[in-house]
């Protein structure tokens, strides 16, 4: 079925020393905890599932950090809910086609907001951005 909610729990940015040079970043993201939920509206016959996750940023030697703590609500029939549930309690992982798409989700909403604290923490972009192009030369009449 599909993500019906998210929410941040915990948004924390440090600057440790001003960045200089190539400065490697590594991104990630983990899921640590998926329990069952129940919201107040949908189709009786859905299940629920909430997916908390933690999102890092890593800038370099110490640099600085960006991190993120919030959860994901997932639907779909009950029976799926409660094999998702089932086996992230006994190995920690979700199924590929879910994890692929709260994955992406947690990406997309999360890199938006790193991007506004790496700005107001003068650390550098979480994600290249794209640079504009503009010719020099004005060609004349």
């Amino acid at each position: 079925m599909g993500i019906i909610g998210f929410a941040y729990n915990k948004i924390s940015g440090e600057k440790k020393k001003n960045p200089s040079g190539r400065i490697e970043l590594k991104h990630n993201i983990t899921f640590t905890e998926v329990e069952e939920t129940k919201v107040s509206f949908g189709n009786p016959n859905s299940g629920f599932a909430k997916i908390k996750f933690d999102f890092d940023i890593l800038y370099g030697d110490d640099i600085g950090k960006i991190s993120m703590s919030g959860e994901v609500v997932y639907s779909d029939t009950k029976e799926i809910i409660e094999e998702v549930i089932k086996g992230f309690k006994s190995n920690k992982n979700l199924p590929s086609n879910i994890r692929n798409l709260i994955l992406k989700f947690v990406f997309d909403k999360s890199i938006l907001k790193a991007l506004q604290i790496s700005d107001e923490l003068n650390l550098p972009h979480p994600v290249p951005l794209t640079t504009l192009k503009t010719d020099a030369k004005k060609k004349g009449k």
